[in-house]
Parts: C-alpha cells; sequence; structure tokens
C-alpha cells in the first residue's frame, strides 16, 4: 500500500477522475454518432504560495472537451475557517489574463478544521491545447477584497 500523501501522487484527484468519467461519459452520448470523437486534453497545476507569508498550497485539474472544462481544486495548509476565491486565468502566474468562464463560475471554498477545503465546477468553455494557464487562488477578506494566496502554471498532460 503506497503511503503518499494524495496531493503527492501522480494520479489526478479522486474527485478529478470521477469528473473525467462523467464528461467522456456524456460527450459520448453527443458525439458517438460523429466518426471523431472531440479531443480531450487534461491538465494540473501545483498551487504554491505566491510570499512567504502565505501556506496555502494545492491542486488543480482540468478535464477539457466538447466545449467544456470540467475543473477540481483541493487546497491544504490553508488557515481554518477562511474563505477563498479561485479562478483559472489565461496566461501565467507572472502574467495574468483573462478570467476563464467568468468569475461567478467558480464556488468559493471554505477552510474547515484541518485545513483543507475543495471544490469543482463545470465551465462552459474549452480550454485551448495550445494555451497557457494558470490557477489562481485568492484569500478573501472581510471587507470583501481578495489578496493574492497562491499561483500554479497549468500544464497540459494529454
Amino acid at each position: 500500500m503506497d503511503a503518499r500523501p494524495a496531493l503527492l501522487d501522480s494520479r489526478p484527484p479522486r474527485a478529478l477522475r470521477g469528473l473525467a468519467a462523467a464528461l467522456v461519459g456524456g460527450l459520448c452520448l453527443v458525439a458517438c454518432s460523429d466518426a471523431v470523437l472531440p479531443l480531450l486534453s487534461t491538465w494540473q497545476a501545483d498551487l504554491q504560495p505566491v510570499s512567504p507569508a502565505q501556506r496555502v498550497s494545492g491542486q488543480v485539474g482540468v478535464l477539457s472537451q466538447a466545449g467544456r472544462s470540467a475543473t477540481t481544486i483541493q487546497i491544504t495548509r490553508a488557515d481554518e475557517g477562511v474563505a477563498y476565491a479561485w479562478r483559472i486565468l489565461t496566461g501565467s502566474c507572472g502574467s495574468r489574463g483573462d478570467v476563464v468562464g467568468g468569475r461567478a463560475a467558480y464556488p468559493q471554498l471554505q477552510v474547515g478544521a484541518d485545513g483543507v477545503a475543495s471544490g469543482e465546477t463545470v465551465l462552459s468553455r474549452e480550454l485551448n491545447p495550445e494555451g497557457e494557464y494558470a490557477a489562481w487562488l485568492f484569500r478573501l477578506a472581510a471587507g470583501g477584497g481578495e489578496a493574492d494566496a497562491a499561483c500554479g502554471l497549468l500544464r497540459r498532460s494529454r
């Protein structure tokens, strides 16, 4: 039995694997009558703190096909009770672009007593296999603002 933590495992998180099965199954219903199945691309990012004052880290996974992108996030080492926002942006951690799918598409994350939070969403846009994307995590302030907490470059794995 492998004793490595799930975040260090090279496989996509369990939630991402489940989303993959649902996305591919649903797409087959639409596309199986066609001669060619739409291209499936998978992406992963390791979120790293953007400053020494931040401890939070995590993983983001995306399965993108047929005009949709099933997206999951899991964060760890976050402060209990703190809320976070997250988004996929075009560009990189050093050069932000536009939000993929719109800000409202991403549910807020609420950190539990164990310092962990997770979320998922299906974006109504497919990631361009040739594009550059970054996953961003923002710590929400009580007054409504947000501060950069972590970022990770999404790398296409398939």
